[in-house]
């Protein structure tokens, strides 16, 4: 499973949290979970949609409310914040990230031989399954939160920055 929190870097005196909302079919606005109503969680490092079984390939799409950015089929797709930017999406050849409001989106084990990464602005950024050839979860900051169904979306939105201790010996990446 990807390791997400392993992408920390020092330095940072605050970090935008994304929430991760689910809807059947459509885009939520709104972070909370389809149907239950209940806050699917907030992210901190990345969020990623990854088939359980190995090797088994989905369909996903990326989409913002004025554009569809790509659909491409693999193993998963991680969105990663740039404080989540140089954790498992720089292992599937993502970017890292300086801190900003945008962040990584990049497909794991993807069935392309040449596959895109793109840097988007997260806000109202959509993940959905178009096609499951196998259960896929929900991973939040590498914590399941759930599986999304064919023909569901994810939709994270940009909330509330929080506070990060920062300790004597750490050091900002981007100085």
């Amino acid at each position: 499973m990807p390791d997400g929190a392993s992408g920390a870097w020092p330095g940072n005196r605050s970090q935008r949290r994304y929430a991760a909302s689910t809807a059947p079919g459509r885009s939520a606005t709104t972070p909370c979970r389809s149907l239950a109503g209940e806050c699917v969680g907030r992210t901190v490092w990345d969020t990623t949609l990854v088939t359980e079984d190995a090797a088994r390939i989905s369909e996903f799409a990326i989409t913002t409310p004025t554009d569809t950015i790509d659909a491409f089929r693999a193993d998963g797709v991680v969105v990663a914040t740039p404080a989540g930017s140089p954790g498992y999406a720089r292992r599937v050849g993502g970017p890292v990230l300086a801190p900003s409001p945008v962040a990584v989106v990049a497909p794991i084990a993807p069935f392309a031989t040449n596959p895109d990464h793109w840097v988007v602005p997260v806000d109202e950024l959509t993940l959905s399954v178009e096609r499951d050839e196998a259960t896929v979860s929900l991973l939040v900051d590498d914590d399941r939160a759930g599986t999304v169904a064919r023909g569901e979306s994810v939709t994270l939105s940009e909330s509330d920055p929080i506070r990060v201790a920062v300790v004597a010996e750490s050091r900002p990446r981007f100085a």
